[in-house]
């Protein structure tokens, strides 16, 4: 691994990029929900699918992802994904106008399916370039990507769709979405660009190890040749009870980090919060997941205890949950206790995503590192999707406080998005008409999922399998080195005593 030098972190430094210009996009619609239903003439449910498409486009792709990473390398994995992600970009352009709904939301599914390659790859990027004392940290900065692009697309959308003119003068002023995804393409591609540059030449140039050296820990291990069917290294996985309990401890914990960020809007706005509130605690929520990631990945690499890290972060992460839901139903608070909130909430769940993909690749060696953290998020992807459901049901459909709206009939009961006077709180004959909504159930039944995770977490026993085939590999090397000098020197040691037995001979011949 040494032989890549510096390289390797410029090769991590391009996977991030193309990785934050990739999240950045699919996140953005999320603190601007309400701005997507008045401007596309949608319902909440299409709106939101903007975002959670994510993650049912990851359950469909996971085992062709995980497959094609193992087949064609690591290299042209992340090609592919920064390729799809500027054609995702660039599609989105078309979906700028208030009747281009379709082409946006084709652009977002494009973008999922990169997202998938960018999930799985992190854990295998830092087993390919870097060394063990590296390798918690760069597994973090990878994976931590994603949260930044999280945290830049809830902080940066809302301040880019400034309002434009609507058609009547008596309607409220609509959001810019062609700004948006115009500023979010060019970026994204420039991000991407640099990318491609980096891995193309790091290919052409034989710079990235095959997969069969990816794997030589593999080959030691089971004393077999090649790579090991997709299939076989599932079943693998599935057959060990610690792999298992983890799977059920990630997938509950990184659910509810996914059903914050797709409903982080929708959770904030009946409190009387606006979209630059929600995508500021959003924001703070990232910074301190990135923050706290640096921190517990420097503290890994030296102290290798990743179980007990978990088990104790999630138990801290109840309390901070259960903190911010009080923000999600109290009324609206400042900027500053936002931010305090959502930075502490951030620091101790988000690092739970690494902490999870190294336990993984762990606890399932030598199954590949691909397959163990396509397994882990396509369990946290998967719970996602049904929480994010089941808040939705519980907290009911929007309505106005008063029970009717203006548009289009007043004696029909309001079915938001239509009611315009409602989504601004405008005044309409001396009443102000607010949308309403009963968060409590559905924040009891995330906080109840992230309490489940955090019992579970405690039975977790897994061992450090890759860290033992390591340490063993490491001294199996050192032994054959060490054999080979003392084999060298007794060679020397019998040489230099037939050269004494042949100088009395010569001299006795001479005499």
């Amino acid at each position: 691994m040494q032989r890549f030098g510096m390289l390797r972190w410029l090769m991590l430094l391009a996977f991030s990029a193309a990785c934050i210009s990739n999240t950045v996009q699919i996140i953005t619609f999320a603190p601007i929900a309400t701005d997507v239903q008045r401007f596309y003439h949608v319902s909440s449910d299409l709106a939101d699918s903007l975002t959670s498409c994510n993650m049912i486009v990851y359950v469909l792709f996971v085992f062709p992802a995980a497959f094609f990473l193992e087949k064609f390398g690591l290299s042209v994995g992340v090609i592919a994904a920064t390729l799809l992600t500027c054609v995702g970009s660039w599609m989105r352009i078309s979906g700028g106008a208030s009747d281009g709904f379709q082409s946006l939301l084709t652009g977002q599914i494009i973008q999922s399916i990169a997202n998938v390659v960018f999930m799985n790859a992190p854990a295998a990027l830092s087993a390919a370039y870097f060394p063990q004392h590296e390798r918690n940290l760069a597994t973090s900065i990878a994976s931590m990507s994603n949260a930044v692009g999280s945290g830049i697309g809830l902080g940066v959308s809302p301040m880019l769709i400034s309002p434009t003119n609507s058609s009547s003068s008596s309607l409220p002023l609509l959001p810019d979405f062609q700004r948006l995804v115009s500023m979010q393409a060019l970026a994204a591609t420039a991000l991407c660009s640099f990318t491609l540059a980096t891995f193309c030449i790091t290919s052409a140039f034989s710079v990235e190890r095959t997969p069969e050296e990816m794997n030589e820990m593999v080959v030691v291990k089971r004393g077999e040749e090649g790579l090991y069917h997709l299939f076989t290294e599932m079943k693998d996985c599935i057959s060990s009870f610690n792999f298992l309990v983890l799977f059920v401890v990630f997938s509950l914990g990184f659910g509810v980090f996914n059903a914050i960020s797709t409903l982080i809007g929708d959770l904030m706005h009946p409190a009387g919060y606006t979209d630059d509130q929600a995508g500021l605690l959003g924001t703070f929520i990232l910074i301190g997941g990135v923050c706290g990631s640096a921190a517990i990945g420097s503290y890994l690499d030296r102290s290798k205890r990743l179980r007990e890290t978990m088990q104790r972060m999630l138990t801290v992460s109840v309390f901070t949950i259960i903190l911010l839901c009080y923000v999600f139903l109290s009324p609206s608070h400042g900027d500053i206790f936002l931010s305090a909130v959502g930075f502490m909430a951030g620091f101790f769940l988000v690092p739970l995503l690494p902490i999870g993909l190294e336990l993984g690749a762990e606890c399932s060696f030598p199954t590949s590192e691909a397959l163990s953290s396509s397994l882990l998020v396509l369990g946290g992807q998967v719970c996602g999707v049904l929480l994010i459901a089941g808040m939705e049901y519980l907290a009911g459909n929007y309505a106005c406080r008063e029970g009717y709206s203006l548009l289009p009939d007043p004696t029909i009961p309001c079915h938001f998005p239509s009611c315009l006077q409602c989504v601004n709180s405008t005044w309409i004959y001396g009443t102000v008409l607010e949308p309403t909504r009963d968060a409590s159930y559905s924040l009891a039944l995330m906080v109840g999922v992230l309490i489940a995770s955090c019992c579970v977490s405690w039975s977790f026993k897994g061992e450090y399998l890759r860290m033992q085939a390591e340490d063993q590999l490491d001294a199996d090397l050192l032994k054959q080195r060490s054999d080979a000098v003392a084999s060298t020197r007794a060679r020397r040691g019998e040489r230099h005593g037939e050269d004494e037995i042949c100088v009395p001979l010569l001299t006795d011949v001479a005499s």
